[in-house]
């Protein structure tokens, strides 16, 4: 039993580099906060960049993203740039249009980004074998889409970890920082 899933996880990895069509994104983060409460909510605001604007929220940002489900408390964000880092900034929108200052607890928040697939929970900076032992780990399983608690090995998001995933993994095999 042990032989064949080896052959089987050796095939997959052997394939997924051979299936270069899909590509990575670059580097990605995910952004989660606690819901607001206020019954006129429509949604949020997030705004980020590579510098800090601590204090001057919401000016100053370079990009800004609005998510309208209301009852989202997650946001990803794909193309990022690895090895820099990124400051983010919420939000809140009422079904008015009207936006909120800014949250001040905890107010800016700062994330060194790492490749999409360095999926270790601790990332390391590196995409490496230990990221393919992972991916391998859950391969199959269902991620629970549209929501905070994405399962990591779902490299591109599509609600399951399949050969997709291990050929953006092998995109970005060997990159690190």
């Amino acid at each position: 039993m042990k032989t064949s899933k080896f052959a089987i996880l050796v095939i997959l990895i052997f394939l997924s580099f051979l299936a270069g069509s899909l590509k990575t994104e670059a580097g990605s983060a995910m952004l989660k906060w606690n819901s607001n409460t206020e019954d006129d909510l429509d949604g949020y605001k997030i705004y980020y960049g590579t510098s800090s604007h601590a204090g001057t929220c919401p000016s100053g940002y370079d990009n800004s993203v609005v998510v309208t489900d209301n009852a989202n408390t997650g946001y990803w964000f794909d193309n990022l740039t690895p090895g820099q880092n990124y400051y983010f900034q919420l939000t809140a929108i009422d079904d008015s249009g009207n936006e909120s200052g800014c949250s001040v607890s905890p107010g800016e928040v700062s994330k060194l980004i790492t490749y999409r697939g360095d999926i270790n929970t601790n990332p390391d900076h590196s995409v490496n074998m230990n990221d393919f032992t992972l991916l391998a780990s859950d391969y199959g399983k269902s991620s629970f889409c549209g929501t905070a608690t994405t399962n990591k090995a779902d490299i591109n998001r599509d609600c399951v970890v399949n050969i997709n995933d291990f050929t953006l993994l092998a995109d970005n095999y060997g990159q690190s920082f």
